[in-house]
This record gives C-alpha cells, structure tokens and sequence, in this order.
C-alpha cells in the first residue's frame, strides 16, 4: 500500500454510462468463409472462441433458406449466400462475429441410357 494512493471499488457495472466490467471481452470463429457446391453438400462445423472462455454462444444465420446452424453446425438448405453470426453477451455488452456462406446451385445431372 502507497501512502496517499486511492483504491475505488465499484458495486456497479458502469459509471457514467461507461461499461467497466467487460474489457477484453471479445468472439472469433476459425473460418471467415464457407462454401457449399449446393444444398445437397455436407454440413460443415465452425466454431467459436469467447473471452472469457466458456461465455455460451448465440448461433443465427441470415437467411435459413439458404443455410442454418445449430452449435457451430452449418448445412446447406437452398442456393445463394447468408451470414452465419455467433454472439455472446457479458454483463450486457454484446460482441459479434460472422462467416460468410455460399451456396451454389450446381446439381450432377445424370447421362441418361439410350
């Protein structure tokens, strides 16, 4: 302890409007992109990162005709692109990351017997 030096504890979660408590708080995902060849494609898994680790994450696409996602889970629905978000919310401050997907409209055709 220095003499004269002033130690303030705060009992709430901001000061002046001010969010304290939830410095380097932050998502990332491991792909910024995914693609499909169409909706018959595997799904394909992307996952998240939290600080601090462990926060539980909000998964929503932006158009679930074109893909949807549960747990990191993203599978092709329909052709054309969307974004897939991953949010967390500490202490009511809100970050948000996202991967781009696509879906093409490529189908194999079959050669049909003569």
């Amino acid at each position: 302890y220095t003499s004269g030096a002033t130690i303030q504890y705060f009992n709430d979660l901001s000061e002046n409007g001010v969010v304290l408590c939830a410095i380097g708080t932050s998502v990332t995902l491991n792909k910024s992109t995914l693609t499909f060849a169409n909706s018959s494609a595997e799904a394909q898994s992307i996952s998240a990162t939290t600080k601090p680790a462990g926060t539980t994450v909000t998964w929503k696409s932006s158009n679930e005709e074109v893909a949807t996602v549960s747990s990191g889970t993203v599978t092709p629905v329909g052709a054309g692109t969307c974004e897939i978000t991953a949010s967390i919310t500490v202490q009511g401050v809100t970050k948000v990351a996202s991967c781009g997907v696509t879906v093409g409209s490529s189908v194999t055709k079959s050669k049909s017997s003569k």
